[in-house]
């Protein structure tokens, strides 16, 4: 019971003391004091976050990491710690981020360190900074934008376009951070280069890779294929997942489900763009048709575009969602529409055009991040014209579930010359999702983040009514506690209880405490809007009378009430309950 207790203690004080998570989202969270440039985001098993990100220093780009805990802590110092500053050039280049199992950081990058040769590079950071790859992490090759994915035994497998070949290589780190192969392996479709590899970890160490046959231009094919954990093409030639035109300066959103691997893109045929949703099985058949399921049947010159595509899943469920933003033939109104698939086949379940959330408009909405799913239903960013940050989430039949259907993120706005940009949505955990962006509130672009759980909550904060001690030093006294939840348009109601750790109390439904024995409890509230937020406050409480509750009077040492010689005695011994009552005497 008293290690319990302790425990209770100890998870209360982390709530209500360490709680890092700005509330006002004019002011966010600031991850780090330092210019920054592109950035990127994970959640770990646990509820922290990771945030890799270029730190624009003076001519030179450099990498840092940084690690949130579920709290908004920063674990890693104030800027996050140094993962390296070779040599740049003076640009940045395409970066991946992927975890291990024990939510170490993998970051894949590039840097010049050799004679002002570009060379693809990766390295480990562990939770508390340790660099389990070695201080200069591990040099892969020749080359740009490597891509790491974590495999189902916790090698990493890699894919970067190799400068010397000019095309997409694959190779292997062992958990151990060795390279697995002599050399790297080559992607080629016959005689055509290839590009933008996306590996997918599928069961026992296997693999899909989403990648691009590059064509003229910018223009590109999307494939796939399998391999095993040798590196070994798991059949007979790639497999084309659409028949239209797709761009190799793009990442599309891939997910997978054991051995099968789901990719959402979006591709331009005869000057439009239309989104799609498609599925891989393990032997590399596509039930969903040569190019995938479209999410919309509106596909003539006069028809909404369909764009930036995401798709999420939940193991087990029969069902695929995806989120896409959509603009007018002109692309000067935006919008936003989800879609929900059946896994099966692909069938659409939300009309032949997806269903409106945010409407084609000046007002600009976009779709940004990854998409997440809660209770199978899906939660996204968004920002608008003026660069304002949303989180929405929506239920299994697409309707909105918080009130006032979503919830500002970022208060502050920006103009087209200086845009928020670099967004990041990590996928929900703990209770919680988390948003990052860069923006330029001043001089230069600095990164900042945002919480946001279930119920459409920032966090909600225990005080004192008037700022007064968290103290009772009368007999009987009260002391009003007062919670405010965040956003302040969320809904205000909690439910109060106390907690007693050495002294007792009550509280009533509006959070007046009225105090009973000296000592300490918590005031605990919790939202009723989302069960998950609370928030707590110690109180001390001194200088109160215990009520005696019963008396019981006995012979010392428990022997007969009998006094049985000339002028003999016998001690009498009187017990009061309970033993701290004020006054003892009787």
């Amino acid at each position: 019971m008293r290690q319990y207790l302790i425990l209770a203690i100890a998870i209360l004080l982390s709530v209500s003391i360490k709680a890092q998570w700005n509330m006002n989202t004019s002011v966010n969270l600031e991850v780090a004091a330092l210019p920054t440039a592109d950035m990127h985001s994970i959640t770990t098993n646990d509820g922290k976050t990771w945030i890799a990100y270029y730190h624009q220093n003076g001519g030179n780009y450099d990498m840092r990491a940084q690690l949130l805990d579920a709290n908004g802590n920063k674990l890693l110092g104030p800027n996050g710690i140094l993962v390296g500053n070779k040599p740049s050039g003076s640009a940045t280049f395409i970066f991946n981020i992927c975890i291990d199992k024990s939510n170490n950081l993998v970051i894949a990058y590039q840097d010049q360190r050799n004679s002002g040769t570009d060379n693809a590079v990766i390295y480990k950071i562990s939770t508390s900074g340790t660099f389990l790859w070695g201080t200069d992490g591990i040099v892969l090759g020749q080359g740009l934008a490597p891509n790491p994915a974590t495999l189902s035994n916790d090698e990493t497998i890699v894919s970067w376009q190799d400068n010397s070949s000019n095309t997409l290589v694959l190779q292997k780190i062992t958990a151990g951070g060795s390279t697995a192969w002599t050399s790297p392996i080559p992607v080629t479709i016959g005689s055509s280069l290839t590009s933008t590899g996306q590996p997918v970890p599928n069961q026992d160490g296997t693999f899909n890779l989403i990648f691009q046959k590059r064509l003229f231009g910018i223009n590109s094919y999307l494939f796939s294929m399998r391999y095993n954990n040798n590196g070994v093409p798991l059949w007979n030639s790639p497999v084309q997942l659409s028949t239209e035109a797709t761009a190799v300066i793009r990442y599309y959103s891939v997910v997978a489900e054991k051995d099968t691997t789901y990719c959402g893109f979006y591709s331009s045929p005869n000057s439009r763009f239309n989104s799609w949703v498609q599925r891989i099985n393990p032997d590399g058949s596509l039930p969903y048709g040569a190019s995938g399921s479209n999410f919309s049947t509106a596909t003539n010159s006069f028809d909404p575009y369909q764009m930036t595509t995401n798709i999420a899943i939940k193991p087990g469920s029969p069902y695929l969602w995806s989120i896409c933003t959509m603009s007018d033939p002109s692309q000067t109104q935006y919008g936003v529409y989800v879609q929900k698939f059946k896994k099966s086949d692909g069938s659409r379940l939300l009309g032949t055009t997806g269903q409106n959330v945010y409407p084609i408009s000046a007002n600009f909405d976009t779709h940004t991040g990854n998409l997440s799913l809660i209770n199978d239903g899906p939660v996204f960013m968004s920002y608008d014209l003026n660069y304002k940050i949303y989180a929405t989430r929506l239920d299994s039949n697409a309707t909105f579930v918080w009130p006032g259907n979503r919830v500002e993120m970022s208060s502050t706005t920006a103009g087209a010359a200086t845009p928020k940009g670099r967004f990041g949505f990590t996928g929900l955990n703990n209770n919680q999702a988390v948003a990052v962006w860069y923006e330029n509130r001043g001089t230069e672009y600095r990164s900042y983040a945002q919480n946001i759980t279930p119920g459409g909550l920032f966090g909600l904060k225990v005080t004192t009514q008037g700022g007064v001690p968290a103290s009772i030093n009368t007999l009987g006294g009260t002391l009003q506690m007062i919670a405010n939840v965040y956003p302040a348009s969320s809904n205000q109601s909690v439910l109060w209880s106390i907690i007693p750790i050495t002294g007792m109390a009550n509280i009533n439904s509006s959070g007046l405490i009225t105090a009973q024995n000296d000592g300490t409890v918590w005031a605990k509230a919790i939202s009723v809007q989302d069960s998950t937020v609370s928030d707590s406050m110690l109180i001390n409480i001194t200088s109160q009378l215990v009520q005696v509750i019963g008396l019981n009077v006995n012979t010392q040492g428990g022997v007969p009430a009998v006094i049985n010689t000339n002028n003999g005695t016998l001690q009498m011994v009187a017990t009061i309950t309970p033993s701290n009552a004020s006054n003892q005497a009787v």
